[in-house]
């Protein structure tokens, strides 16, 4: 250890930034005025204090790793460290602690660690929330030149092609990226990932990718780099690290993080449906009986007494829109657009919470500006603004309004963008004031959420709330279903924006909040998939949600061309009935048992043949396909094309 890092270790004790050290050799650490070095056998890798970049010396060159964050503006990188990193030295490790400042009132926390006897550099990375509804992501990146990669297979290290197209290779233990000498050993508990060009790019990304967040908590990703010679080696260090348990490596999920209170089972009907749906636009007779008629549950019906009892006529619940993130005064938006803005089907009397009367319900930035809503600014609606819930009389407002819509007979709300909210500063700036200064914006939404559930309840114990949250498991006890808006298929993408690999984290990290009677639901939409892969796209979704007590929903997207009008109608009319089992994997096929039926997922990117076991024989109607299959000795022969799901019903059900 060089005299310089000695000096500074001994200055951090007196500075009580650091504990009483021991080191018994191994990997070392070192500090200097710009950056933080560790190195651990061969491995070197050095952290600006300036910049958070990352570098890597390798006999191949020196690899630049630079996180990019997410922001409203674009891309936000760190800026300077905001204090000295931390170091700590142990028999057992040595690590550094460096934290950012992120730009939108955001930070960066950056842990370089070492252990002995793993030659491995290890990098945990947090970025704290954005808030404001908005999912945070971030990835790091650094050049890298190649047209395979090498990963975990059934017998051994296997070789994967890279395609034209960005790609993320999925959860691993490991991958080896090959260089011109060698190659590099990445551990990671995210995925990594590649964007071809003439200079390629590869990527590491969290698992999951993004996330909604509430102040204070963080959305993490950790990794191991090291340079190899094979593949083989990139296994042995990954095999020898996770043995060791280190930190960085494991997966992370907040339901086995924290102790979450699941509250009361969400109602019989909600939780036995296979489906729901969801439509904003003019309500008619047409619209009910053609489309809606026969869903157990409609999302956007508006709040009309004479409308809410025909959906009830029609055998149908429905829950009426409700948004408090962001409202409008009218004054601004008349003044700039001559009309206002309506919200889907909003609860009226919008003289209720204008903001035109109520300046101080606006939320004020770290700047002491008014602060616009970001969804009012990308849609050109200037009198739009988020709110600050420390305010009593916004609170009350649209608790009245509430009450109002369940007066109607609504089954329910839909509480939209139910995530976390952008802090205010009102106070700071002599805007109005806060009765808890203790308390974040986030908080007194959520305490006003907690309330809308109590008056939603207390109109019967069948009543629900929804919220669009991106499903955060602390919101359980104050609600019935969640939302993850965009899942798999979203608005003008044709391709899907979730990995297997995410996915399978989304029904792990939920199963306990199904075991506990809720009801997580998802929103895809499926118009923009390409006509010859749309059947596939919808059927993979809808098999997927079924097999982990998911709902599914697409706001009648398919209804949107006529050519997909039968495929809709198909998905649309599935009743599967009760689950008979849990989700059962035959190789990489998974399939349930329901009383009608079976959906089965092939996750994979090759096609399969499988044989399910089934309970009894028979024929099966092959929905979205139009055929029939014949189960015989019962056994299932069944052939799945990649990344594909199928729903079979039993014929007479």
């Amino acid at each position: 250890m060089c005299q310089r890092t000695v000096f500074l270790a001994v200055l951090f004790v007196l500075l009580g930034a650091l504990p009483a050290l021991s080191t018994v050799g191994g990997p070392d650490l070192e500090v200097t005025s710009d950056s933080v070095t560790i190195q651990s056998g061969d491995q070197k890798l050095s952290a600006g204090l300036a910049d958070g970049v990352l570098n890597l010396q390798t006999p191949d060159g020196t690899c630049r790793f630079i996180i990019n964050i997410t922001s409203p503006s674009g891309w936000a990188h760190p800026l300077p460290a905001a204090s000295s990193p931390k170091i700590y030295k142990s028999k057992d490790m040595v690590t550094a602690l460096i934290t950012y400042p992120v730009p939108n009132d955001r930070k960066l926390s950056l842990r370089l660690s070492a252990y002995p006897g793993v030659p491995v550099v290890f990098v945990t990375s947090g970025v704290t929330g954005l808030f404001g509804a908005s999912r945070d992501y971030y990835f790091w990146s650094w050049d890298w030149n190649m047209d395979s990669y090498l990963a975990p297979g059934k017998n051994g290290p296997e070789r994967r092609t890279i395609g034209a197209k960005i790609s993320r290779f999925g959860y691993n233990n490991w991958v080896f990226l090959p260089g011109e000498s060698g190659g590099l050993a990445v551990l990671t508990n995210g995925m990594v990932g590649y964007t071809p060009g003439k200079t390629g790019q590869a990527f590491i990304n969290a698992l999951p990718r993004w996330r909604f967040l509430r102040p204070g908590e963080t959305l993490d990703v950790g990794f191991g780099l090291a340079e190899v010679k094979n593949a083989d080696d990139a296994a042995a260090l990954a095999k020898l690290a996770h043995a060791k348990k280190i930190s960085a490596l494991e997966r992370l999920y907040i339901t086995k993080q924290a102790k979450i209170d699941y509250g009361k089972p969400a109602p019989d009907w909600l939780r036995s449906a296979d489906m729901y749906n969801g439509w904003y636009r003019t309500w008619s007779d047409e619209m009910i009986k053609d489309w809606m008629t026969g869903f157990p549950l409609i999302v956007g019906a508006p709040p009309s007494k004479e409308i809410i009892a025909k959906a009830h006529d029609a055998g149908m619940k429905v829950i009426v829109y409700v948004n408090y993130m962001e409202l409008q005064n009218s004054e601004i938006q008349m003044r700039e657009k001559g009309r206002l803005y309506k919200l889907p089907n909003e609860a009226t009397p919008a003289d209720l919470l204008d903001l035109a009367k109520h300046p101080d319900w606006v939320c004020i930035d770290s700047g002491g500006k008014e602060r616009r809503s970001i969804w009012g600014i990308s849609q050109d609606i200037p009198g739009l603004y988020s709110t600050c819930f420390h305010q009593p009389d916004l609170r009350q407002a649209a608790l009245t309004q509430v009450c109002n819509i369940m007066d109607l007979g609504a089954d329910g709300i839909f509480f939209d963008n139910a995530a976390s909210v952008h802090e205010c500063y009102g106070p700071k700036f002599d805007k109005h004031t806060h009765l808890d200064p203790d308390k974040t914006n986030t908080d007194e939404c959520e305490e006003l959420e907690r309330e809308v559930y109590q008056l939603v309840k207390s109109f019967g114990a069948d009543k629900i709330v929804m919220q669009n949250s991106g499903i955060l498991p602390s919101h359980w006890a104050y609600c019935d279903a969640q939302m993850w808006e965009g899942f798999r298929y979203n608005l003008g993408s044709g391709e899907p924006v979730d990995t297997w690999s995410e996915m399978q984290y989304a029904a792990e990290e939920h199963a306990d909040a199904v075991k506990h009677g809720k009801v997580p639901v998802i929103l895809s939409y499926f118009s923009s998939v390409p006509k010859n892969h749309r059947r596939e796209a919808a059927l993979y979704t809808y098999a997927y949600t079924r097999l982990y007590g998911f709902l599914m929903a697409d706001w009648f997207d398919l209804t949107k061309n006529q050519e997909d009008w039968p495929l809709a109608r198909a998905i649309y009319n599935v009743r599967l009935g009760k689950p008979l089992g849990e989700a059962v994997d035959i190789g990489d096929v998974i399939y349930r048992e329901f009383e009608n039926g079976i959906v089965a997922l092939n996750p994979a990117s090759n096609a399969v043949k499988v044989a399910l076991p089934l309970p009894h024989d028979g024929r099966l109607s092959d929905v979205a396909y139009k055929r029939e299959l014949t189960v015989s000795k019962s056994k299932l022969e069944l052939e799945m094309f990649p990344e594909s799901g199928r729903v079979l019903v039993w014929d007479g059900r």
